[in-house]
């Protein structure tokens, strides 16, 4: 949001574009821990130990 507020002020982009720029960096950083937390957590739950290795898969 740095680099466009700072073309917004040099006049390389006009107000729309600076507008689109910032509602586009506010979704990519509420939209990507959602992502990465159903990728990272799909499959069976179970319990694990301190080394990852699964003590008890959901039975």
């Amino acid at each position: 949001m740095i680099v466009a507020l700072i073309g917004l002020n040099a006049g390389i982009i006009d107000q729309g574009i600076y507008v689109v720029l910032v509602i586009m960096s506010l979704l990519t950083t509420v939209i990507t821990p959602i992502i990465y937390r159903n990728w990272f957590y799909r499959g069976e739950y179970g319990t694990y130990d301190a080394s990852g290795a699964c003590i008890d898969a959901g039975e």
